[in-house]
């Protein structure tokens, strides 16, 4: 009897490691003709017996080749909008950028190698103003990680306020040849870190908010003590790239199709790309489909 036990426990533990295997699909596309004017519908006939199907459709952000791509070459931008505000000491925001910080707290930001680019933007003189779009290309970093800062000094004075400042609207984005913009922050979803260095009494304040639309920073009046402040992005990959999408136009639990139709309303030759595919946990079998389609005006 006990043999029997073990006999069936090993069984079990072999039928529990046995992976899920799924069949190869049957899956075909086919389309009447291959050119296309702008708003036609294109119709593609789908058979076989595949129980998920992506679609490519070739247009921007939606391509097959780009559904893993996390870089991509283009010229990384930087913008923001800057307001100064009351106090009078003049150039006490500066514009940094780092490609060492590896961590950000006070001994490591003043540790860093720190390049200067205030030059390269336009920045407040009283009311609301928009930097320009400054180009970091000479930052790329071979894809490694840069931080971008805005550094306040203050200077204790018993006749001059520092001044205040406020920045909105950052962003930077990476504009690839063909026009596509690639974000990589917003002023949301930049991670900052208000690092200070001297005088305590006035730091970089970050709204305890789920949408952060503003930064400030009020240096005291005249008469404080002297003030260094950093406010830091997190770390930024200047080369990055969202992957491609695709549509998901079947799955296991919907209906098989039949056909499936597109319209496209700009002229250009589109890879379209479908993917039928069968899967489970442990398993994974696909066909892949294609055309070029051009769509004329």
């Amino acid at each position: 009897m006990k043999n029997i036990y073990v006999l069936l426990l090993v069984s079990l533990i072999i039928g529990g490691c046995k992976k899920l295997e799924v069949a190869s699909p049957l899956f075909d596309v086919q389309t009447v003709k291959l050119t296309y004017k702008i708003n036609d519908t294109v119709r593609f006939n789908i058979s076989g017996n595949a129980g998920n199907i992506l679609f490519y459709s070739g247009e921007q952000g939606f391509t097959y080749a780009n559904r893993t791509r996390l870089t991509a070459d283009g010229t990384p931008q930087f913008s923001f909008n800057s307001t100064r505000g009351g106090g009078a000491q003049d150039n006490s925001l500066m514009v940094m950028v780092s490609t060492d910080l590896s961590v950000v707290d006070s001994s490591h930001v003043v540790h860093a190698t720190w390049t200067d680019i205030t030059g390269r933007s336009v920045l407040s003189t009283g009311t609301a103003l928009g930097s320009g779009n400054i180009d970091l290309s000479d930052f790329k970093n071979n894809g490694q990680p840069v931080w971008l800062a805005f550094k306040y000094l203050g200077t204790k004075s018993a006749t001059l306020a520092q001044r205040t400042w406020i920045i909105k609207s950052l962003l930077v984005n990476n504009i690839l040849p063909d026009g596509t913009v690639a974000p990589i922050a917003t002023i949301a979803d930049a991670s900052w870190s208000s690092i200070n260095i001297k005088n305590p009494a006035a730091i970089w304040v970050i709204p305890n908010t789920a949408t952060i639309t503003q930064i400030t920073i009020n240096g005291g009046v005249a008469n404080s003590d002297d003030n260094e402040d950093w406010l830091i992005t997190r770390p930024l990959t200047l080369n990055k790239i969202a992957p491609d999408l695709s549509r998901s136009i079947q799955n296991i639990g919907s209906d098989a199709l039949t056909n499936y139709s597109y319209v496209y309303t700009k002229p250009g030759t589109y890879h379209v790309t479908f993917v039928g595919f069968n899967n489970s946990v442990d398993d994974q079998k696909s066909i892949i489909k294609e055309f070029d389609i051009v769509v004329t005006p």
